[in-house]
Protein backbone atom coordinates (compact mmCIF):
# COMPACT_ATOMS: atom_id res chain seq x y z
CA UNK A 1 0.00 0.00 0.00
CA UNK A 2 1.02 3.52 -0.85
CA UNK A 3 0.50 6.54 1.42
CA UNK A 4 -1.75 8.16 -1.47
CA UNK A 5 -4.01 4.57 -0.54
CA UNK A 6 -4.22 5.59 3.24
CA UNK A 7 -4.72 9.42 2.21
CA UNK A 8 -7.61 7.54 0.35
CA UNK A 9 -9.09 5.53 3.20
CA UNK A 10 -8.27 2.32 1.28
CA UNK A 11 -9.29 -0.30 4.12
CA UNK A 12 -6.66 -3.32 4.92
CA UNK A 13 -7.95 -6.33 6.17
CA UNK A 14 -5.47 -8.92 7.31
CA UNK A 15 -5.69 -12.10 8.07
CA UNK A 16 -2.68 -14.53 9.90
CA UNK A 17 -3.55 -18.23 10.58
CA UNK A 18 -1.22 -18.86 13.71
CA UNK A 19 1.33 -21.54 13.36
CA UNK A 20 0.41 -22.71 10.22
CA UNK A 21 3.14 -24.45 8.16
CA UNK A 22 3.58 -23.39 3.78
CA UNK A 23 3.68 -27.09 3.02
CA UNK A 24 -0.22 -27.58 5.52
CA UNK A 25 -1.26 -24.65 3.23
CA UNK A 26 -0.19 -25.79 -0.09
CA UNK A 27 -1.75 -29.54 0.39
CA UNK A 28 -4.84 -28.55 1.87
CA UNK A 29 -5.77 -26.65 -1.92
CA UNK A 30 -7.62 -23.60 -0.17
CA UNK A 31 -9.43 -22.96 -3.17
CA UNK A 32 -11.25 -20.00 -2.14
CA UNK A 33 -7.94 -17.89 -0.72
CA UNK A 34 -5.97 -19.37 -3.91
CA UNK A 35 -9.19 -18.12 -6.28
CA UNK A 36 -8.30 -14.54 -4.92
CA UNK A 37 -4.71 -14.45 -5.73
CA UNK A 38 -1.76 -16.21 -6.15
CA UNK A 39 -0.09 -16.97 -3.28
CA UNK A 40 3.29 -17.41 -2.75
CA UNK A 41 5.92 -19.12 -0.43
CA UNK A 42 7.89 -16.26 1.91
CA UNK A 43 9.42 -17.18 5.26
CA UNK A 44 9.50 -15.66 9.28
CA UNK A 45 11.86 -14.34 10.59
CA UNK A 46 10.76 -15.61 13.75
CA UNK A 47 9.34 -19.02 15.32
CA UNK A 48 6.62 -17.97 17.65
CA UNK A 49 4.11 -15.63 17.53
CA UNK A 50 5.65 -12.52 19.92
CA UNK A 51 8.62 -11.58 17.62
CA UNK A 52 6.34 -12.11 14.70
CA UNK A 53 3.80 -10.41 14.66
CA UNK A 54 5.10 -6.94 16.45
CA UNK A 55 7.54 -6.82 14.15
CA UNK A 56 3.94 -7.19 11.09
CA UNK A 57 2.88 -4.18 13.15
CA UNK A 58 6.27 -2.55 12.88
CA UNK A 59 5.69 -3.07 9.13
CA UNK A 60 8.71 -5.43 8.92
CA UNK A 61 7.60 -8.18 6.11
CA UNK A 62 8.43 -11.49 6.39
CA UNK A 63 11.73 -12.54 4.31
CA UNK A 64 11.19 -12.81 0.38
CA UNK A 65 8.40 -10.10 0.46
CA UNK A 66 10.35 -7.11 0.24
CA UNK A 67 9.37 -3.53 0.72
CA UNK A 68 6.96 -3.41 3.65
CA UNK A 69 4.02 -5.97 5.63
CA UNK A 70 1.35 -2.76 5.35
CA UNK A 71 3.03 0.41 3.63
CA UNK A 72 5.90 -0.74 0.86
CA UNK A 73 7.43 2.88 1.70
CA UNK A 74 8.58 4.74 -1.56
CA UNK A 75 11.59 4.67 -3.96
CA UNK A 76 13.76 7.58 -4.53
CA UNK A 77 15.62 8.31 -7.86
CA UNK A 78 18.84 9.99 -9.10
CA UNK A 79 18.38 10.96 -13.02
CA UNK A 80 20.53 12.04 -15.31
CA UNK A 81 18.87 13.48 -17.64
CA UNK A 82 15.65 10.88 -18.90
CA UNK A 83 17.88 8.11 -17.08
CA UNK A 84 17.44 6.38 -14.04
CA UNK A 85 21.05 6.35 -12.30
CA UNK A 86 19.92 5.60 -9.17
CA UNK A 87 17.36 4.12 -6.84
CA UNK A 88 17.08 4.27 -3.23
CA UNK A 89 14.16 2.48 -1.17
CA UNK A 90 12.73 4.28 2.18
CA UNK A 91 10.89 2.23 4.09
CA UNK A 92 7.93 2.98 6.86
CA UNK A 93 9.33 1.49 10.22
CA UNK A 94 6.64 2.76 12.40
CA UNK A 95 3.46 1.47 14.59
CA UNK A 96 1.20 0.33 11.58
CA UNK A 97 -1.96 1.02 14.20
CA UNK A 98 -0.69 4.13 15.41
CA UNK A 99 0.49 5.11 12.25
CA UNK A 100 -3.35 4.71 10.51
CA UNK A 101 -5.25 5.53 13.27
CA UNK A 102 -3.70 9.26 13.15
CA UNK A 103 -4.97 9.32 9.31
CA UNK A 104 -8.56 8.50 10.13
CA UNK A 105 -8.80 4.92 10.82
CA UNK A 106 -10.69 3.07 12.74
CA UNK A 107 -8.52 0.13 13.91
CA UNK A 108 -9.19 -3.60 15.23
CA UNK A 109 -7.36 -6.40 16.53
CA UNK A 110 -9.28 -9.65 16.82
CA UNK A 111 -7.62 -12.55 18.40
CA UNK A 112 -7.64 -15.42 21.43
CA UNK A 113 -4.35 -15.71 21.52
CA UNK A 114 -3.06 -14.61 24.92
CA UNK A 115 0.53 -13.84 24.10
CA UNK A 116 -0.28 -10.27 22.46
CA UNK A 117 -2.18 -9.96 25.61
CA UNK A 118 0.56 -10.93 28.19
CA UNK A 119 3.03 -8.17 26.50
CA UNK A 120 0.48 -5.81 26.32
CA UNK A 121 0.14 -6.24 29.98
CA UNK A 122 3.94 -5.77 30.32
CA UNK A 123 4.62 -2.44 28.59
CA UNK A 124 1.53 -1.07 30.62
CA UNK A 125 -1.12 -1.17 27.18
CA UNK A 126 1.33 -0.17 24.57
CA UNK A 127 0.31 -2.79 21.92
CA UNK A 128 -3.45 -2.21 22.99
CA UNK A 129 -3.32 2.02 22.90
CA UNK A 130 -3.18 2.48 19.02
CA UNK A 131 -6.42 -0.25 18.69
CA UNK A 132 -9.61 1.43 19.07
CA UNK A 133 -10.52 -1.69 19.78
CA UNK A 134 -8.28 -4.38 21.42
CA UNK A 135 -10.75 -7.35 20.87
CA UNK A 136 -8.72 -10.16 22.73
CA UNK A 137 -9.13 -9.92 26.56
CA UNK A 138 -13.39 -10.93 25.86
CA UNK A 139 -12.23 -14.19 24.02
CA UNK A 140 -9.63 -16.20 26.58
CA UNK A 141 -13.26 -17.19 28.04
CA UNK A 142 -15.04 -19.05 25.05
CA UNK A 143 -12.37 -22.51 25.07
CA UNK A 144 -10.29 -23.60 22.26
CA UNK A 145 -12.93 -22.38 19.04
CA UNK A 146 -13.70 -18.73 18.58
CA UNK A 147 -13.34 -17.66 15.01
CA UNK A 148 -17.22 -17.26 14.82
CA UNK A 149 -17.27 -14.73 17.71
CA UNK A 150 -14.13 -13.52 15.89
CA UNK A 151 -15.99 -12.89 12.63
CA UNK A 152 -19.08 -11.55 13.96
CA UNK A 153 -17.66 -9.12 15.91
CA UNK A 154 -15.22 -8.18 13.07
CA UNK A 155 -18.68 -7.24 10.59
CA UNK A 156 -20.52 -5.53 13.56
CA UNK A 157 -17.32 -3.20 14.37
CA UNK A 158 -17.09 -2.96 10.15
CA UNK A 159 -20.35 -1.80 9.91
CA UNK A 160 -20.85 0.28 12.75
CA UNK A 161 -18.07 2.76 11.13
CA UNK A 162 -18.72 2.04 7.75
CA UNK A 163 -18.25 5.22 7.14
CA UNK A 164 -14.69 4.99 8.14
CA UNK A 165 -11.24 3.56 6.19
CA UNK A 166 -10.63 0.25 8.57
CA UNK A 167 -7.50 -1.06 9.53
CA UNK A 168 -8.13 -4.58 10.81
CA UNK A 169 -5.57 -7.17 12.08
CA UNK A 170 -6.88 -10.85 12.87
CA UNK A 171 -4.88 -13.66 14.46
CA UNK A 172 -6.92 -16.55 13.78
CA UNK A 173 -6.01 -19.85 16.18
CA UNK A 174 -7.74 -22.54 14.61
CA UNK A 175 -4.45 -23.66 12.84
CA UNK A 176 -2.44 -23.41 16.07
CA UNK A 177 -2.50 -26.60 18.75
CA UNK A 178 -5.57 -27.40 19.64
CA UNK A 179 -6.07 -27.57 16.40
CA UNK A 180 -9.84 -26.85 15.38
CA UNK A 181 -10.88 -28.94 12.39
CA UNK A 182 -14.55 -26.87 11.66
CA UNK A 183 -16.44 -29.49 13.13
CA UNK A 184 -16.50 -28.65 16.26
CA UNK A 185 -13.14 -30.56 17.53
CA UNK A 186 -9.83 -29.10 18.95
CA UNK A 187 -7.23 -31.74 19.00
CA UNK A 188 -3.85 -30.90 20.85
CA UNK A 189 -0.98 -31.79 19.26
CA UNK A 190 0.15 -35.45 19.97
CA UNK A 191 4.24 -35.43 20.10
CA UNK A 192 3.93 -39.37 19.04
CA UNK A 193 1.92 -38.48 15.84
CA UNK A 194 3.64 -36.43 13.74
CA UNK A 195 1.53 -37.35 11.09
CA UNK A 196 -1.91 -37.26 12.38
CA UNK A 197 -0.55 -33.86 13.63
CA UNK A 198 -0.27 -32.58 9.90
CA UNK A 199 -3.19 -33.76 8.93
CA UNK A 200 -5.48 -32.00 12.07
CA UNK A 201 -3.50 -29.19 10.73
CA UNK A 202 -4.75 -28.94 7.61
CA UNK A 203 -7.91 -29.77 8.44
CA UNK A 204 -8.19 -26.22 10.59
CA UNK A 205 -6.72 -24.93 7.29
CA UNK A 206 -9.62 -25.93 5.23
CA UNK A 207 -11.40 -24.50 7.83
CA UNK A 208 -10.57 -21.67 7.74
CA UNK A 209 -10.47 -21.66 3.66
CA UNK A 210 -14.47 -22.59 4.11
CA UNK A 211 -14.65 -19.35 6.21
CA UNK A 212 -12.88 -16.82 4.48
CA UNK A 213 -14.69 -15.58 2.44
CA UNK A 214 -16.65 -14.04 5.42
CA UNK A 215 -13.81 -11.32 5.63
CA UNK A 216 -14.74 -10.47 1.70
CA UNK A 217 -18.16 -9.86 2.21
CA UNK A 218 -17.67 -8.02 5.23
CA UNK A 219 -15.90 -5.43 3.71
CA UNK A 220 -17.54 -6.09 0.27
CA UNK A 221 -20.00 -4.08 2.29
CA UNK A 222 -18.37 -1.07 2.76
CA UNK A 223 -17.88 -0.39 -0.75
CA UNK A 224 -14.29 0.72 -0.25
CA UNK A 225 -11.21 -0.32 -1.99
CA UNK A 226 -9.85 -2.77 0.28
CA UNK A 227 -6.34 -4.83 0.58
CA UNK A 228 -6.30 -7.74 2.02
CA UNK A 229 -3.20 -9.67 3.16
CA UNK A 230 -3.58 -13.70 4.23
CA UNK A 231 -0.11 -14.97 5.68
CA UNK A 232 0.83 -17.10 9.06
CA UNK A 233 3.20 -16.02 11.87
CA UNK A 234 5.16 -18.64 11.60
CA UNK A 235 5.60 -23.00 11.19
CA UNK A 236 5.37 -25.69 13.76
CA UNK A 237 6.82 -28.63 14.18
CA UNK A 238 4.83 -31.52 14.44
CA UNK A 239 7.07 -33.96 16.53
CA UNK A 240 9.72 -36.88 15.53
CA UNK A 241 13.62 -35.63 15.35
CA UNK A 242 13.98 -32.01 15.80
CA UNK A 243 11.16 -31.06 18.40
CA UNK A 244 7.92 -30.33 18.68
CA UNK A 245 5.78 -26.69 18.28
CA UNK A 246 7.34 -24.10 17.98
CA UNK A 247 8.33 -22.53 21.19
CA UNK A 248 12.00 -21.16 21.10
CA UNK A 249 12.15 -22.28 25.10
CA UNK A 250 12.56 -25.99 24.14
CA UNK A 251 15.87 -27.09 24.26
CA UNK A 252 15.47 -29.97 21.63
CA UNK A 253 14.07 -27.53 18.98
CA UNK A 254 16.28 -27.49 16.03
CA UNK A 255 16.43 -24.85 12.80
CA UNK A 256 14.00 -26.35 10.76
CA UNK A 257 12.48 -25.01 7.16
CA UNK A 258 8.80 -26.21 8.54
CA UNK A 259 9.32 -23.67 11.50
CA UNK A 260 9.98 -20.52 9.13
CA UNK A 261 8.14 -21.35 5.79
CA UNK A 262 4.61 -19.53 5.58
CA UNK A 263 2.09 -18.45 2.69
CA UNK A 264 1.67 -14.90 1.94
CA UNK A 265 -1.19 -13.19 -0.12
CA UNK A 266 -1.67 -9.63 -1.26
CA UNK A 267 -4.48 -8.62 -3.01
CA UNK A 268 -6.14 -5.40 -3.57
CA UNK A 269 -9.72 -5.24 -4.38
CA UNK A 270 -10.28 -1.68 -5.97
CA UNK A 271 -14.23 -2.81 -7.90
CA UNK A 272 -16.60 -4.53 -5.83
CA UNK A 273 -18.74 -4.44 -9.04
CA UNK A 274 -16.50 -6.71 -10.47
CA UNK A 275 -16.04 -9.84 -7.49
CA UNK A 276 -18.32 -12.46 -7.25
CA UNK A 277 -18.09 -13.73 -3.74
CA UNK A 278 -18.90 -17.82 -3.71
CA UNK A 279 -18.11 -20.58 -1.66
CA UNK A 280 -15.65 -20.78 -4.18
CA UNK A 281 -13.74 -17.69 -3.46
CA UNK A 282 -13.64 -14.11 -5.06
CA UNK A 283 -13.35 -13.96 -8.99
CA UNK A 284 -12.88 -11.04 -10.87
Amino acid sequence: MKEEDIENGVNVCCVIADSLRWDVFAESNPVNILNLDRVKKVYSFACCTLPSVTSYLMNYPPMQEGSGFFHEGRWDELSEGDTIIARKHRAVRKWMPRYYQERGYTTIWESSNPVPLRLDGELDGAISRYFRYWRSPQYQSLGDITTPYVIKDLDALVMKHHDDPIFSVTLLMDTHSPYHDGDGHAWLLDTGQPDINKHRQMLAMRYIDIIFPNFLEIFRKTGRPTEFIFTSDHGEKFGGPGGWGHSPFRRDMRFNQELFAIPWLRKRIDDWSKIKITRGGADE
